[in-house]
This record gives C-alpha cells, sequence and structure tokens, in this order.
C-alpha cells in the first residue's frame, strides 16, 4: 500500500513511534502499547522505496523511543529498500534528527548507510560538506562516537567525512 497522504502518514507515524516507556504493569496499558506499536508497524510498511528523501527523513525521526521492543527493526528493514542515493541524501539531511534519536537507531542509520556503498556514502557526504561548521561539529562527534564504540568501528570506519570523496573513501576501506 502506498503513502496517500504523506503529512497525515507522516504526523501518525511520529505519534505512533513514539512508544510509551516504562508501561505500568497493567494488562489495558501493555495492550494500547501493543495497539500502538502495531500501528506503527502498519504506517512503516505503507513505504515502498519508491518514495523520496522525505519518507528517509519521516522514517529516522519516528524511532525517538529508547526502548522499541523490535518495532524499529521493521523501520531500517524498511530503510534497506531505498535507492542507495535516497537513503544518504535523507539520512544526511536527517542530521538534526539524527542527534536527537536514541544512539542505538542513529548507528543502526549510519552503518546501512555505510553498508550500502559508495552511492550512499557519496550522496551522505555531499549533504554533511554542506551543513554550517557548528553542524558539521555535531554530527562529526555523533558519527566519532560510533566509530570509537559501536556501530561504525569496523571498515565502516573513517566513510563518513564531509570533504572526503566518497568513491576515494569506500575504496580506501576495501
Amino acid at each position: 500500500m502506498a503513502i496517500r497522504d504523506f503529512e497525515a502518514w507522516r504526523a501518525e507515524l511520529l505519534e505512533a513511534g513514539d512508544l510509551p516507556q516504562d508501561v505500568p504493569d497493567d494488562p489495558e496499558a501493555e495492550e494500547e502499547v501493543e495497539e500502538q506499536a502495531e500501528r506503527y508497524r502498519e504506517l512503516v510498511k505503507e513505504v515502498t522505496g519508491r518514495e523520496d528523501v522525505e519518507v528517509v527523513i519521516a522514517l529516522i525521526a519516528s524511532m525517538r523511543a529508547e526502548e522499541d521492543e523490535g518495532a524499529y527493526d521493521d523501520t531500517i528493514e524498511t530503510l534497506e529498500i531505498f535507492p542507495d542515493l535516497v537513503l544518504g541524501r535523507g539520512a544526511g539531511l536527517a542530521w538534526e534528527t539524527l542527534l536527537s534519536i536514541p544512539k542505538k537507531f542513529s548507528g543502526q542509520v549510519l552503518y546501512e548507510c555505510c553498508h550500502r556503498g559508495a552511492e550512499s556514502i557519496g550522496a551522505f557526504n555531499e549533504v554533511y560538506a554542506s551543513l554550517q561548521p557548528e553542524a558539521q561539529r555535531l554530527l562529526g562527534a555523533l558519527i566519532n562516537h560510533h566509530e570509537t564504540s559501536t556501530w561504525l568501528s569496523g571498515p565502516e570506519c573513517g566513510l563518513l567525512r564531509p570533504v572526503r570523496d566518497a568513491f576515494e573513501a569506500f575504496f580506501d576501506s576495501l
């Protein structure tokens, strides 16, 4: 099913994706959380991968809860169906969101950009290079965090840079 009204879809996605935390041990409350998570998954599954960067940005922005009970796994899988250029550009344009969502999810998004290869890395780095110095510094600190301790500490280390040529960075990693 394709997204018909982007703004309505986005608003509902962001609301449903803000999954409640520390739910009381109450069957009614637990059922509400399960229903919200299920609605979130339904909204994510409406994405076909033929959409533009706005949908990538919305998906990234929807991963706001620290504990997601696996609901965001569908989001990461859905990001994987986008063309490399759309994913890389969308992730780059979502830089402020990457700074505000839980680090485990920002790391997964950045890893996916690197894992996809030169086109995704190049699109991300192009946006990264266009950012103001303070934004580059903040995004660089997040990337550094993931390079030194988590998602980007393997062969992905060093690929996301604002000034390096994406193809050079990609081939350096081989």
